[in-house]
């Protein structure tokens, strides 16, 4: 979704670098927060839902994988570049 869009939409906002007057960031919003959480919650009450369905040994075993998972994706963003961040990506 292209930046004015979100801007517009009060889900982004455009903020100066702290460090380059030049260059200009995107930064989120509360509402942006408040929307995704919300996302979130569905998403979470929808997978219950499904899972409600299966008897309980064919729970187990998606359970265990997103125990597997879970921690390892954690790991993926804590380690990803963040843009405007020392040693993180870098802005075009």
């Amino acid at each position: 979704m292209p930046v004015q869009r979100l801007d517009a939409q009060g889900l982004a906002r455009r903020v100066g670098h702290p460090k380059d007057g030049r260059a200009r960031l995107v930064a989120t919003t509360d509402a942006r927060r408040e929307l995704m959480a919300e996302r979130r919650r569905a998403q979470c009450a929808r997978v219950a839902d499904l899972l409600a369905t299966l008897p309980e040994q064919g729970v187990q075993a998606p359970l265990e994988a997103m125990r597997t998972a879970v921690p390892i994706v954690q790991r993926m963003v804590q380690a990803a570049p963040q843009p405007g961040v020392s040693g993180g990506g870098s802005a075009p």
